[in-house]
């Protein structure tokens, strides 16, 4: 992401220090999270979409609807028809039907497709940032979320890629030769000097706010992710815990089994919830005061001291988000004194993900899925696909381990790194999970299962979150997985039936129908980007529009709850000093 920030920069701002670029970079991830958190990064993104899409839209309504008074310079890097004409004179690779540029029908295209396929899936398993924003939501949500945004984004690639891939070829066949090096062309180079040329300085303007859109978003998550990476999955575990040698079935705040079912001699923990507890009323209205959490002594002995623990951490947490920024200074002032080639650091790095894939869904998926292997195949995996990537890159192509950022990054030694990291790290951890794991019965599963329900935060419990759904249920009585799977089997089958539906139009539908097509001829051409129009123009609407109406609905609804609560006749409760408790409070504490 810094990379990719510089270049486009350093493009649209010839002389641009790289310091001064990093630092800008830097000062776009690190400033609103750090003030906002995850919920400015929310709202931010929502900004950056809409502002994205409207850019793009902008961007390809010059080439389907140019205006008549566009000077001929112009008008040859914008009209369909002379681009079509243009683009047929050059001489496309051998492997392209009719060796030619405007064919769908591409052996290393299908490669690179196959190889990008396993990328994206790589990503949305191993990234924390996808998953600290997946599981804000619920699973329906995100189920519906995950998939309206696959079919939103279907056409940024392509609206952006395509016409600006024309042009250049038009400007460099005018030319005579390519005008540009091929390491900035692997740069991103390209796309800086279309738009340039297209739109005039706006182009340059309007490419900075695409990119920069979509690495605020993007980075700022990463920050974030980071951050919590090292605050909850690090120094709460291992380095300063509330509670020393805690097990997913412990309570925190006293030490106990949380639930003891069956095992004799076991103290069981008989610590109430706070949402319960009247002691962590007068707790709540001190964290409501403004005072900063130091200055806070929580009252309640039960939960007191773990609600100052957590308030330790949110400092914690803020305090990384700073350094981890300060931190990317001089990391990406190496990066960009490197001049790596971007192209070659986002298709490497990325298929290096792919061994991860099937580790991390077994964990998910397969109760009898351990440590040692899911490790132990990551590892193996990884080592695999590094082997598979150098041995095809030397011996697949003249140039060998030579011509080194070329040859590892071409479509046979992509696609062999991914099927050996893949294959690899899916025998290794099944057979290394087999040899080491302790389930004998049905029974033992739904004890291995059940250790993630028991992972809780006493004081902010994720059943908060799904009070709706498990409403139904005994307050007194333990959540199994039997249960959560009869809730959600809803979202499950959605999920399904989306995947289905996901993979038969973006995968098998409309590269079908592309491929169908030995050639293009300059009506196709036009109709295809017409449709990515049309896709982009209705995401745009979708966009702009979809949050701020569904934000109304829930105020709507909010405020009709309230209604109904304030005609009920809600007794008041009293609390140990014999004082009135207020009933807002309550309702405060349970959305906290």
């Amino acid at each position: 992401m810094i990379m990719t920030g510089y270049y486009v920069l350093e493009g649209a701002v010839p002389g641009i220090s790289k310091e001064l670029s990093v630092i800008i970079l830097i000062s776009l991830f690190g400033s609103y999270c750090y003030i906002g958190g995850l919920g400015a990064a929310f709202y931010i993104s929502y900004f950056n979409t809409c502002l994205m899409f409207i850019a793009l839209t902008v961007y390809l309504w010059h080439f389907l609807f140019p205006a008549e008074d566009l000077s001929d310079s112009v008008r040859n890097l914008t009209n369909i028809n002379i681009l079509y004409e243009t683009v047929k004179c050059v001489q496309g690779p051998s492997t392209n039907a009719a060796s030619s540029l405007l064919t769908f029908r591409t052996v290393s295209g299908m490669i690179y497709g196959i190889v990008a396929f396993f990328m994206v899936l790589a990503l949305n398993c191993c990234d924390q940032a996808m998953w600290q924003s997946r599981i804000a939501a619920k699973p329906e949500q995100g189920v519906i979320g995950f998939f309206i945004a696959s079919f939103l984004y279907f056409s940024i690639p392509n609206a952006l890629a395509l016409p600006t891939f024309l042009s250049y070829l038009s400007m460099s066949y005018q030319n005579g030769s390519y005008l540009l090096s091929e390491l900035d062309m692997n740069n991103g180079f390209i796309t800086t000097i279309v738009m340039e040329k297209v739109l005039g300085a706006s182009g340059s303007y309007l490419l900075l706010m695409i990119v920069f859109m979509a690495l605020m978003a993007t980075g700022s998550g990463e920050v974030m992710a980071i951050s919590s990476i090292l605050v909850y999955d690090i120094y709460k575990t291992y380095i300063g815990p509330f509670r020393e040698n805690l097990e997913p079935s412990t309570c925190p705040l006293c030490g106990n089994k949380k639930n003891s079912e069956g095992e004799e001699k076991v103290i069981a923990c008989k610590c109430i919830h706070s949402s319960v507890c009247n002691e962590c009323n007068d707790d709540i209205e001190l964290s409501l005061t403004g005072l900063l959490s130091h200055q806070i002594q929580y009252t309640c002995p039960t939960h007191g001291k773990y609600r100052h623990y957590e308030d330790m951490l949110k400092q914690y947490k803020s305090r990384s988000i700073m350094w981890i920024a300060l931190a990317l200074l001089p990391y990406g002032i190496i990066l960009c004194y490197l001049n790596l080639n971007l192209t070659w650091v986002f298709f490497v790095f990325e298929t290096l993900l792919t061994p991860f894939i099937t580790p991390l869904v077994l964990a998910f998926t397969w109760a009898k899925c351990t440590s040692k292997g899911l490790i132990s195949g990551a590892i193996f995996g990884l080592l695999a696909s590094i082997v598979g990537l150098l041995v095809v890159a030397e011996l697949a192509y003249d140039e060998g381990l030579g011509d080194f950022f070329t040859t590892t990054s071409s479509d046979y030694s992509l696609l062999a790194a991914c099927i050996a990291g893949i294959m690899v790290s899916t025998i290794v951890t099944v057979t290394v999970s087999l040899a080491t794991h302790n389930i004998q019965s049905n029974v033992d599963e739904q004890r291995e299962w059940t250790k993630m329900i028991l992972i809780d935060n006493p004081i902010n419990s994720w059943k908060n979150l799904f009070t709706e759904e498990l409403g139904e249920l005994p307050e007194e009585r333990n959540v199994t997985v039997g249960d959560m799977e009869l809730i959600f089997q809803r979202a499950r089958k959605m999920s399904y039936i989306c995947a289905v539906v996901c993979v038969l139009i973006q995968v098998v539908l409309v590269p079908g129908v592309m491929l169908s097509f030995e050639e293009w001829t300059a009506d196709q051409l036009y109709y295809w980007m017409l449709f990515l129009f049309i896709v982009l123009v209705i995401g745009t609407l979708y966009a702009v529009f979809a949050p701020p109406i569904e934000e109304i609905i829930k105020i709507i609804r909010y405020r009709q709850n309230e209604k109904k609560q304030g005609s009920l006749d809600i007794p008041k409760k009293m609390n140990n000093n014999g004082g009135v408790q207020d009933v807002r409070l309550h309702l405060l504490r349970d959305t906290s």
